[in-house]
């Protein structure tokens, strides 16, 4: 048996003579979705029989489309890519690398990267837009509180009062 095969395992059960999929499907209505979904062509009954026996591979694609159908979690699928890559690597006699990801998965994990990358550098803008901010404020109290130029200026007195309270105010512009 292969290590796919066995891996495929936990997909389906059998019942007397016949083989049923977690999705309630036969392998002969499986075999039909998975050979209409691959353009009516590279799988059928006996070829999914024969995957399920451990004589023969999925094909990458034939993988991912039967993942689709089976409705795999992320684990799943990620541990059939591998049972997979296992079994090319010693039907080939190489050794199969420690770490593997399909395309998909691989770009499923960069998105997710990237997305809590960005998350994280709206916070960390944030809080570094609010020390500014703060240290613009803290700056602004030291010069009016040690300058009397600031705090008695000419024009202060010529000003109305709403504008008048603008000039110890940062600005947006500022930060």
């Amino acid at each position: 048996m292969s290590h796919l095969s066995k891996g495929l395992l936990r997909f389906y059960t059998k019942i007397d003579r016949r083989i049923f999929f977690r999705n309630s499907l036969t392998l002969h209505t499986l075999s039909l979705n998975l050979w209409q979904d691959l353009g009516f062509r590279e799988i059928d009954e006996s070829v999914l029989s024969r995957v399920l026996q451990g004589k023969r591979l999925f094909t990458p694609k034939q993988l991912d489309v039967f993942l689709k159908h089976m409705r795999a979690n992320f684990d799943e699928a990620q541990f059939l890519s591998y049972c997979l890559l296992k079994d090319i690597c010693e039907r080939r006699q190489g050794t199969p690398p420690q770490f593997f990801l399909s395309p998909n998965h691989a770009v499923y994990l960069i998105q997710g990267c990237m997305d809590k990358f960005r998350q994280l550098a709206n916070e960390e803008r944030k809080r570094f837009l609010e020390e500014k901010q703060k240290f613009i404020e803290t700056l602004l109290t030291i010069l009016t509180f040690q300058s009397p130029r600031l705090t008695s200026s000419p024009h202060r007195e010529s000003l109305p009062p709403s504008q008048s309270s603008l000039l110890l105010q940062p600005h947006a512009s500022v930060l």
